[in-house]
C-alpha cells in the first residue's frame, strides 16, 4: 500500500520513546543518526506541526520478532518491550518500506483543506500534492536513480502502472525524525505490536492485519520478545502469571472442561458430580479409569450432610486452636478492620480482618525493615433486621473476638 508519511509530534512512537531505559535511548540514537543522511528540511522545523514529508511503497505486514535480520527492526521491538513490562503475549507485525521518496518541502495538512477538515483519506492527500506539481527527492526506488529529483506526479503515475492491483493509499502518522527517516529511505521498515488488551501509539493500523490475523496471532504461544538478553530474574517477573493476564492460549475443549468443573464447586450437595468434572478436566482421555481406580482403593465422596456437620466441627476446632495459641503466645500489637455488607434486605454480614504483628519482632527490625504481619478473618456475624446500628456493630465484633480468643 502507499503510506502517506506524515510528520506528527503526537504520532506513532511518540509514548514509546519517552522510556528512559537503554533499548529507548538506543532506538532515539540510531533514529538521530539515521536521520544525519537524510536530505531535505532538518527536524527541527517539523515539531510542532503535522506535516506530509513524503510517500513510501509499504509491504502490508509480516509476523517477526527479536531474531529479525533487521537490527533497526530488532532495536524497536527491545524498545517495545522496554515501555510496556507489563504487557505479555505481544505479538509483532514488521511494514517493510519498498520505495520512498521525500519531499523537497514538507506540506503543512492545513493547506490541503480536506485533510484539515479531518475527513480526507491518503488518496485526497496524494491527488492534493499531485496537483502542486511539488519535486520529491527519490531516496529509495528499484525503479527510479537514488537522489534524483522529480514530480510526485511522475513517480505517481510509474508507481500505478508497475503495480498489479490498484495502489490503497493511507496516512500514516508518526514522530518527525522517524517519518523523515522513513521517506528519506534510511529507515528500512516500521513496526506494529498486537497487543492481547489494550492498546498504544505503535498498535498495528486497522488497514493492515485483519482481525482475524489478528486473532491468529493472539493464540500462538507466548515468546518474550527480548529472549536471552533478560536476566533470569527480569525473565521471571515478565512471565510469570498475574490476575486478569493469560500466558497461553487455551483449547476451546479444554475451555469447555474448566468451566464444567468451576461450575459445581460453590455447591456442598453436588461434591459427587464435581469430582467427577475435575477428573474429566484433568484426565480428559482416562478419567474413567482413574476414577475407578481410586473408588477401588476405598474412596467416596461426602454426601452433603456430612460435609455441613464437618464444616461446622472444623470452625470450632480452629477457634479452640486459636484459643490455646494465644493464650501460650507473646504479646501482639492487634490492628482491626471491618466492615458490614447488605446480602438481603434485612441481613447484613459482618466481617472483621485483623493484622497481628508480635512484639518480640518489633525490636529486631531496628533496620527499617517491616517485620513479619499475620493476617486473619475472624467468624462472619449476620445483623438482623433493625440491628445495624454502631452499638449493634459493636457488640458483635465483641462476639467475634469471644469466639477466636474466649
Amino acid at each position: 500500500f502507499l503510506a502517506v508519511v506524515c510528520s506528527d509530534p503526537r504520532g506513532r512512537w511518540n509514548d514509546v520513546l519517552q522510556d528512559p531505559g537503554p533499548p529507548g535511548v538506543s532506538l532515539q540514537d540510531a533514529l538521530r543518526t539515521a536521520e544525519l543522511t537524510c536530505g531535505g528540511q532538518p527536524q527541527a522545523d517539523l515539531l510542532d506541526r503535522k506535516q506530509v514529508v513524503g510517500f513510501c511503497l509499504m509491504a502490508q505486514y509480516r509476523f517477526v520478532d527479536s531474531s529479525s535480520e533487521q537490527v533497526q527492526t530488532r532495536r524497536m521491538i527491545e524498545a517495545v518491550a522496554a515501555a510496556y513490562p507489563r504487557r505479555v503475549g505481544m505479538c509483532f507485525v514488521e511494514h517493510a518500506v519498498v520505495e520512498a521518496v521525500l519531499l523537497s518541502a514538507p506540506v503543512s495538512l492545513s493547506d490541503i483543506s480536506s485533510a484539515a477538515a479531518g475527513l480526507s483519506p491518503g488518496s485526497d492527500i496524494v491527488e492534493a500534492i499531485g496537483r502542486r506539481a511539488d519535486n520529491v527527492h527519490v531516496a529509495s526506488s528499484t525503479l527510479f536513480p537514488p537522489g534524483s529529483v522529480m514530480l510526485w506526479q511522475t513517480i505517481l503515475d510509474e508507481w500505478r502502472r508497475r503495480l498489479s492491483e490498484p495502489m490503497i493509499a493511507h496516512t500514516w502518522h508518526t514522530i518527525p525524525v522517524l517519518a523523515r527517516c522513513l521517506a528519506g529511505g534510511t529507515w528500512s521498515a516500521d513496526v506494529s505490536v498486537i497487543f492481547r488488551r489494550g492498546g498504544s501509539s505503535v498498535s498495528v493500523p486497522a488497514h493492515c492485519v485483519s482481525w482475524r490475523l489478528q486473532r491468529h496471532a493472539l493464540l500462538q504461544p507466548y515468546k518474550h520478545p527480548r529472549g536471552s538478553a533478560l536476566t533470569e530474574r527480569r525473565a521471571q517477573a515478565f512471565t510469570s502469571s498475574r490476575p486478569g493476564q493469560m500466558r497461553d492460549a487455551y483449547a476451546p475443549a479444554e475451555a469447555i472442561r474448566s468451566i464444567a468443573a468451576a461450575r459445581r464447586l460453590s455447591r456442598q450437595d453436588s461434591l459427587h458430580q464435581a469430582t467427577q468434572a475435575v477428573a474429566r478436566m484433568m484426565f480428559p482421555n482416562t478419567w474413567q479409569q482413574e476414577l475407578a481406580r481410586a473408588r477401588a482403593a476405598g474412596w467416596k465422596a461426602p454426601a452433603k450432610d456430612t460435609l455441613l456437620r464437618a464444616r461446622l466441627r472444623l470452625d470450632v476446632a480452629c477457634m479452640l486452636f486459636n484459643r490455646e495459641q494465644h493464650a501460650r503466645g507473646a504479646p501482639a500489637l492487634r490492628y482491626l478492620a471491618f466492615d458490614a455488607s447488605p446480602q438481603r434486605p434485612g441481613i447484613e454480614v459482618f466481617a472483621t480482618v485483623e493484622r497481628v504483628v508480635m512484639l518480640q519482632d518489633v525490636p529486631d527490625r531496628l533496620d527499617g525493615q517491616r517485620p513479619e504481619v499475620r493476617v486473619r478473618r475472624l467468624p462472619l456475624n449476620a445483623l438482623g433486621q433493625g440491628r445495624q446500628g454502631l452499638a449493634d456493630k459493636t457488640q458483635s465484633h465483641v462476639h467475634q473476638i469471644w469466639l477466636e480468643y474466649g
